[in-house]
């Protein structure tokens, strides 16, 4: 009976149009019809994305050098927090919690305000972190003296000493050192990279790009801790 009543429909239209006027009238025919424009323009929506599957250009300096850039930036920060005699809830920052199993900073673990200008009130944010925020400070090259009041660790800050700028120092070059090898394994990647490159000289010139921009991020970091080390020692005079 369905294909009689299609027989003669040359288009979409006017076989719903036929259909509408036999079952309802146009109003059907109309609304079948738009509901299968929907469906097919929805399919069309609904079709995946194309995938990129080009390969990373070996040549682009741009992902190692912002591998770099982030590593001397995190230094930077770093050593702003690194101060003597006067306290600031910044200078614990760069210190490292072992907290759950793994190492943590400890601003990720703790609140730290100041209390009557030289004491840093510590307020982790789970009390069974408390002994572990304690023996990371106590431990700290800082040579600070963390106490528990309660649910808080309190850390008085001394004034400036010889030994205290040589412990904070010490604590610049450990974080230096640290900034170096984040530049090493962004160069190493980049010439994991270049190895992909069939063309000897090409190969070359890059692994020479990447050594140069090497030691210019090399270079910062130890123009940063020079500085800091420099005012350290002007505190312990």
């Amino acid at each position: 009976m369905l294909r009689q009543r299609l027989a003669g429909c040359s288009t979409l239209l006017d076989a719903l149009t036929r259909w509408g006027g036999i079952e309802g009238g146009g109003v059907r025919a109309s609304c079948l019809l738009q509901g299968a424009c929907f469906a097919k323009g929805k399919r069309k929506q609904e079709a995946a994305p194309p995938v990129d599957n080009a390969e990373p250009d070996p040549l682009d300096l741009k992902p190692p050098e912002r591998l770099m850039d982030q590593a001397v930036a995190h230094l930077a920060s770093g050593l702003a927090s690194i101060r003597t005699g006067r306290a600031t809830p910044g200078m614990l920052d760069h210190l490292r919690v072992l907290a759950y199993g793994e190492q943590a900073p400890l601003k990720s673990l703790a609140s730290v305000a100041v209390r009557e200008g030289q004491t840093l009130v510590v307020t982790p944010f789970d009390s069974e972190t408390l002994a572990a925020i304690e023996a990371a400070i106590r431990d700290s090259p800082m040579q600070l003296s963390p106490r528990k009041d309660g649910q808080e660790v309190l850390v008085h800050i001394p004034r400036p000493t010889r030994e205290i700028a040589a412990a904070m120092a010490k604590t610049v070059r450990q974080e230096c050192e640290s900034a170096k090898v984040a530049v090493r394994h962004a160069r190493r990647g980049a010439l994991e990279q270049a190895k992909k490159l069939k063309e000897k000289d090409a190969k070359r010139d890059f692994e020479k790009q990447v050594q140069k921009l090497t030691d210019r991020f090399v270079a910062d970091i130890d123009s940063l801790g020079d500085a800091k080390e420099k005012e350290l020692n002007k505190l312990g005079i």
